[in-house]
C-alpha cells in the first residue's frame, strides 16, 4: 500500500486504478490478422487478391516492426 506524507497508508481510492482489459480490441485486430492471412494465402493457390492487400500486408508489417523496435528500447 502507497504511503502519505505521514507515514499513513493510502486508501485504495488515492491508488491510480489498473487499465481494464479490453478484449474486444484485441479479438478484432486477431480476426483482420486472420483475414489478411487467409486472402494471402489464396494468392498462393492462383487466385486473384484485391487490390488493397498489399499495402495492407505491408502497413502491418512496419507497424509490427515500430511494436518491435518500441519493445527493444524498453528493456
Amino acid at each position: 500500500m502507497p504511503l502519505r506524507r505521514g507515514g499513513a497508508p493510502c486508501a485504495p481510492a488515492c491508488s491510480p486504478r489498473p487499465r481494464q482489459a479490453r478484449p474486444a480490441g484485441g479479438l478484432a485486430a486477431l480476426i483482420g490478422i486472420a483475414a489478411v492471412h487467409q486472402r494471402l494465402t489464396r494468392r498462393l493457390d492462383g487466385e486473384r487478391s484485391p487490390a488493397w492487400l498489399l499495402p495492407t500486408t505491408l502497413l502491418i508489417a512496419a507497424a509490427g516492426a515500430v511494436l518491435f523496435v518500441a519493445w527493444t528500447h524498453q528493456i
